[in-house]
C-alpha cells in the first residue's frame, strides 16, 4: 500500500497529563486545526544550546528578513501542495509565507521560544500547525506531506543524515523534499578566506558559531548526506551573490539585494545558498 496524505490526528492530554491521540477525518483540502504541539525526549544540553541562540536571533530584523522573505518565494515555488511540513521554522517568517500559499502547513522546531514567537506573529491562521520538537524525536501521528521543507537546518544538528530522514519519513510516495543551506563556495567566504578571517571555506567563523552552526556544507557534502539518508536528487541551484556579510548590506536597498539574488540562480557555483530537491529512491 502506497503512503499517502493521511487524516491529521490531534495529540491531547487528559486530567493526569498522559498523551492520547484522536483521530479528526477531514477533506485533504480543509485546513487542519490551528495546534500546537509539544513532544520527544530533548537532551537538555542541546535544549539550551538552541534556547541561547533563540534568545537574541529573529528572522524579522533588518537585512536578514529580506533575504528570507526572498529564499520562501523561492522556495514556495519549488514545493508542492496541498500539504507543507516546515522543518525548522525558527520564528515564523518563512511560515506565513507559505501558509498563504498551501492548504496546510505543519511548522515544527526544537525551540519553544521560537515556537512561541512564530504564533504570536502569525496570528489567526487556521491552516497552521506549530509542533515543538527535535526533529529525530517528532512523534509519528503528524501524518504524511506532499513537501518537506528544510531551510538552513542541516548545519545546525548533531545529525544532519538523522534529520534528512525524518524528513523523508513525512513524505507521501511522490512526496519531496527541499534541503537548503548556506554554501561553503559562497563568493563572500571565499573572500573570508583572502582576508584570513577563516581557515577555508568549510570553517566555521564567528558569525557561524554564535548562529550555532556545526558545519558548512559544499555542495558534494549535502549530496554526500542525502545519498546516505536513502534519497535521490531530481533537482539543485542556488541563489543570491553575497559579496558581503549581512551586517555591511545593512544599507542596500530591496531592489539591489534582489538583483543579488538572482545573478546567483545562474552562478550557483557561487550562491551564498544553495539546494537540493529529493525524493526517497525508487
Amino acid at each position: 500500500m502506497g503512503r499517502k496524505l493521511c487524516p491529521h490526528i490531534k495529540i491531547v492530554r487528559d486530567s493526569a497529563g498522559s498523551r492520547s491521540g484522536h483521530h479528526k477525518f477531514r477533506s485533504l483540502l480543509r485546513p487542519a486545526p490551528r495546534l500546537f504541539l509539544e513532544c520527544g525526549l530533548m537532551s537538555e544540553t542541546e535544549r539550551q544550546r538552541l534556547e541561547g541562540v533563540a534568545e537574541w536571533f529573529s528572522t524579522f530584523d533588518g537585512v536578514n528578513g529580506l533575504i528570507i522573505d526572498y529564499t520562501a518565494r523561492y522556495l514556495s515555488d519549488l514545493a508542492r501542495g496541498p500539504a507543507i511540513a516546515e522543518m525548522g521554522c525558527a520564528d515564523g517568517r518563512m511560515t506565513q509565507t507559505l501558509a498563504d500559499r498551501f492548504e496546510r502547513v505543519t511548522a515544527i522546531d526544537a525551540s519553544a521560544t521560537q515556537i512561541d514567537r512564530a504564533k504570536d506573529r502569525m496570528g489567526a491562521r487556521d491552516n497552521v500547525t506549530f509542533v515543538n520538537t527535535f526533529f529525530e524525536a517528532m512523534p509519528n501521528d503528524l501524518g504524511l506531506f506532499n513537501t518537506v521543507i528544510q531551510a538552513h537546518i542541516l548545519e545546525h544538528v548533531e545529525d544532519p543524515v538523522a534529520t534528512l530522514k525524518a524528513g523523508a519519513d513525512l513524505l507521501i510516495d511522490e512526496g519531496i523534499l527541499i534541503a537548503q543551506v548556506p554554501h561553503a563556495m559562497s563568493l563572500h567566504r571565499r573572500i573570508g578566506v583572502a582576508m584570513g578571517l577563516i581557515k577555508s571555506v568549510t570553517g566555521l567563523s564567528k558569525a557561524d558559531q554564535k548562529l550555532g552552526h556545526r558545519r558548512v556544507y559544499t555542495k558534494k557534502a549535502l549530496v554526500a548526506d542525502a545519498t546516505a539518508a536513502g534519497l535521490q536528487v531530481i533537482d539543485d541551484g542556488g541563489f543570491f551573490i553575497k559579496p558581503l556579510s549581512n551586517a555591511q548590506m545593512e544599507t542596500w536597498s530591496p531592489d539591489l539585494l534582489s538583483a543579488f539574488f538572482e545573478v546567483g540562480r545562474t552562478m550557483k557555483e557561487y550562491a551564498a545558498e544553495i539546494y537540493l530537491v529529493l525524493r526517497r529512491k525508487q
